[in-house]
């Protein structure tokens, strides 16, 4: 054939794909490409917008086409496929043809087929446009593309070529999961890496329908190279409920890549699962980080079912074990708050430094943030754990009151009474505790000012300094021990955290007898700022005072006043 030959002749097929791509618009119901091209797209008027798929009243091609007669689809059939083959047709018709050939395949058979051939060429570029059609193919695409895998003509080239356009189809692929299945598991399972991953991810795209692949995923998560673990891994989640038994098992695997996968795995699949619950407390204590946090976050997911046994969990000898189910308990909820005061006891921090001293420590810390994390939900088991009844050691009590200091909505009835009679508590640790708790909760003031006050005149004997106040220099100018000292300076830090309410008390208290009180009453009143100008008179005076102490103290907190007025 002559060059003008071949030149009319590709003309010819490029005017029928254009008329063709018409007819498939009007036997399908659907508009096609533009059949005038780009340039008509250009000459469109200002504002007109080109008709879209995704428009209102826009008809869905996977669902509600209607079907042209067989004679039509043979007719479209004939124009359309010749454009594939066409090495001199324009890129830009080939692929009209191929989109159009794509649609006529949903309802046609023969032309799914004759694209599957297709896809088999040696020709690269006609391998590549029968794709993009099977691409658009929906299930009847899924189904012949799963013969071709199924089909032992079929080399590695065609096979990877299917499994390429299956994974486009996502979840439309369903029809060839058991090719798909069949690949995981087929005689080279071990050679070719890139076939087993495609075939394992495409199965997850697929999702509930790719059930019956369960076995053959399950292996490919025992047995495949890393990407296929995870195709695997992914798969097996999208499949929810019936793939769990397969995830269980998996958990035992003595590879710790394997057992991190099914456990992650394990929480993203949403529901109770009660068997999952054990052999995932189990993994608490594996020697492999990733393993423990994705066993936790399965726990997590795992809701109320897993309450009990992360409970048994805390009492574990294990300190790995203690921290998992605290970290687990602490995304729970109200239902894991008492389970979680349990920590009070198990996750005591070692009293000598010992082999496993520092997992003990994070057990401990994983418990405190646990409890922080439930927030008001875990308060009144806190509460209880602080009254001055309360069975738990000092140490305990003292983290009670520190934590319902930080947790949001400690600050009711409730938690600012524990804290209030907390500061007549035996333990310097817990009263300092409780001190800064109400302080932080600043809740109440009617009541836990006045209770403050009375603390900070008793003066009990306290073992810290708190800071924020700059109380090591009073200290250091004090005749007072620095244990009195530091009880007074957390209670006094409590009470400048109310402001404008605790200035009256702390006026008063300019004058107490003890000058370790009046100096903690003058620096709070300096931490206060310009709220506290009121108090000026009997700051000034305490400043013309005798001792020495209570005058720094007051003329600091005259200065902070007005400095910070002026500011």
């Amino acid at each position: 054939m002559s060059g003008r030959t071949r030149a009319a002749a590709g003309g010819a097929v490029a005017v029928a794909v254009i008329v063709v791509a018409g007819l498939v618009a009007v036997a399908t119901g659907r508009r096609g490409p533009d059949p005038a091209g780009p340039e008509a797209a250009e000459g469109r008027a200002d504002g007109e917008a080109a008709p879209s798929a995704d428009a209102p009243g826009a008809v869905d091609a996977a669902s509600t086409e209607p079907a042209p007669s067989p004679a039509e689809a043979a007719r479209l059939r004939a124009s359309l496929l010749p454009a594939l083959r066409d090495g001199q047709l324009a890129p830009e018709l080939r692929e009209r043809a191929a989109v159009d050939l794509g649609r006529l395949a949903r309802s046609d058979a023969e032309t799914a087929r004759a694209l599957g051939a297709l896809l088999l060429a040696e020709d690269e570029e006609v391998a590549a446009f029968a794709g993009l059609a099977l691409s658009g193919a929906g299930r009847p695409g899924a189904t012949v593309l799963g013969e071709l895998l199924e089909a032992s003509a079929t080399d590695a080239v065609g096979r990877a070529r299917a499994v390429d356009v299956l994974r486009e189809l996502g979840a439309e692929a369903a029809p060839a999961v058991a090719a798909l299945a069949a690949l995981l598991g087929a005689p080279g399972f071990d050679d070719d890496a890139g076939l087993r991953s495609g075939a394992a991810w495409t199965l997850a795209g697929i999702g509930a329908e790719a059930a019956p692949a369960v076995e053959a995923l399950a292996r490919a998560l025992r047995e495949g190279d890393a990407t296929t673990r995870h195709g695997a891994a992914e798969a097996l989640g999208a499949i929810g409920a019936p793939a769990i038994p397969a995830l269980v098992a998996a958990l035992a695997v003595d590879d710790a890549d394997v057992a991190a996968l099914a456990a992650g795995t394990l929480g993203r699949v949403a529901g109770p699962f009660p068997e999952t619950v054990a052999p995932l407390v189990g993994l608490l204590g594996h020697d492999d980080a990733r393993v423990r946090r994705a066993a936790v976050s399965a726990l997590e997911a795992r809701g109320e079912a897993a309450v009990a046994a992360l409970r048994s969990a805390l009492r574990s000898e294990a300190p790995r074990v203690r921290g998992g189910a605290a970290h687990a308990l602490g995304e729970l909820g109200a239902a894991a708050a008492p389970a979680l005061a349990d920590l009070f006891d198990a996750s005591r921090p070692p009293a000598r430094v010992g082999a496993d001293a520092d997992q003990v420590i994070t057990a401990h810390l994983a418990a405190e943030g646990a409890l922080e994390r439930l927030g008001a939900v875990s308060v009144p088991e806190l509460v209880r754990r602080l009254a001055p009844a309360a069975e738990a050691a000092a140490d305990r009590r003292a983290l009670a009151a520190r934590l319902l200091g930080a947790i949001e909505g400690a600050g009711g009835e409730a938690g600012v009474a524990a804290l209030i009679a907390a500061l007549d508590d035996p333990s310097v640790d817990v009263r300092e505790n409780a001190a800064g708790a109400l302080g932080e909760q600043a809740a109440d003031p009617a009541r836990a000012v006045p209770a403050l006050a009375r603390a900070l005149e008793r003066g009990v004997a306290g073992g810290r300094v708190a800071g924020g106040l700059a109380f090591e220099s009073v200290i250091a100018a004090s005749d007072g021990s620095a244990e009195v000292v530091g009880y007074r300076a957390a209670v006094a830090e409590a009470m400048a955290a109310y402001r404008a309410d605790a200035v009256a008390s702390l006026e008063r208290l300019l004058g107490h007898g003890d000058a370790e009180a009046a100096t903690a009453a003058a620096l709070a009143l300096g931490e206060i700022g310009p709220p506290a100008a009121p108090a000026r008179d009997a700051l000034r005076a305490a400043a013309d005072g005798p001792r020495p102490g209570v005058a720094a103290a007051a003329a600091d907190a005259l200065a902070r006043i007005f400095r910070r007025r002026a500011d």
